[in-house]
């Protein structure tokens, strides 16, 4: 009898302890139980240290990226910036981009479907930092390599891509042989709205991130939301496939997408391979992602919208 009494005792705290969490969790809203992660996770940058030119119009813009020397950071003064066809190529090496304040959504770069890529990383060692991108033709970001070699170390943190007309961040080679790999993309907002889901063309040729033959790349502590369509299947809020290698994904937050996180997709196609053969297994075949983590994330969906649409996985 004593030790049904503690087992008693003990069911009954349990289930008070429960009923307390069900209780406040009801009184809290559900958008911050989806929010980004701590600011642990997502400390500001430090301040430059390095050579600074600042900028307050699109003119000044363009020609700070066309003329920057390696280790400058460009300093984007608060404002909302209509490009109006502008690109910014980033082909210099070791070049920041981000705005002033520190302060994402009080500098936006907006595209108005007009500018193609609004950002082309091209060069190793870029950062594209605390700014707002939106309405992109093709892709608010794109890194890619060149015919000066392969892109490496690119760090994507604390933007906010909206209303991309493709994928919000793409990552690719452009040149056979050489490869964009070893990069982060952090702490950052990547959305699909109900306003910009109709620009979206190629039945529904969008996605957040899409990186081809890429390696070594980390994409943690992201917020992406919304990539689906009426008609048509979008790409995942997050895919690295066509030989893709040691992907890192962890703690993103994906809500209200068709997909959501892909390792590989198809079965043959132009992929990569690698000198160290690192599936023997696969006899020497086709192999669209290796190895790789994905852990930690949080996939969620509750749009009536979405569901009817009949194009989600």
């Amino acid at each position: 009898m004593k030790k049904l009494t503690q087992w008693s005792l003990f069911g009954s705290i349990l289930s008070a302890i429960l009923l307390a969490a069900f209780l406040l969790l009801r009184q809290q809203p559900l958008q911050p139980l989806l929010a980004q992660p701590t600011a642990a996770d997502c400390t500001p940058l430090a301040a430059p240290s390095g050579p600074v030119v600042t900028v307050n119009s699109v003119a000044a813009l363009e020609n700070a990226v066309n003329n920057a020397s390696s280790g400058d950071t460009i300093l984007i003064a608060d404002g909302s910036y209509n490009l109006n066809g502008v690109y910014l190529r980033m082909d210099t090496p070791n070049v920041t981009l981000r705005s002033a304040s520190g302060n994402r959504e009080a500098v936006v770069l907006d595209g108005n479907y007009l500018t193609t890529e609004i950002i082309q990383i091209v060069a190793s060692d870029v950062t594209v930092a605390d700014v707002t991108l939106r309405e992109a033709y093709y892709h608010p970001i794109h890194v890619m390599t060149s015919a000066t070699g392969d892109t490496l170390n690119t760090f994507i943190y604390n933007v906010h891509l909206i209303d991309p007309g493709e994928q919000a961040i793409k990552i690719n080679p452009a040149v056979v042989g050489t490869y964009p790999d070893d990069g982060v993309i952090a702490c950052s907002h990547l959305e699909l709205t109900d306003a910009g889901r109709p620009f979206i063309r190629n039945n529904c040729y969008t996605g957040g991130i899409d990186a081809h033959q890429a390696e070594g790349w980390v994409i943690r502590d992201n917020l992406i939301e919304g990539f689906w369509c009426e008609n048509g299947l979008s790409e995942h809020g997050i895919h690295l496939w066509r030989g893709c290698r040691d992907t890192l994904v962890e703690r993103n937050t994906l809500r209200e997408n068709a997909r959501g996180i892909g390792f590989g997709l198809a079965e043959s196609g132009d992929g990569r391979t690698y000198p160290d053969n690192p599936c023997p297994s696969a006899s020497g075949g086709y192999v669209d992602h290796y190895g790789g983590i994905i852990r930690n994330n949080f996939v969620f969906a509750s749009d009536t919208d979405l569901f009817s649409s009949g194009v989600w996985l």
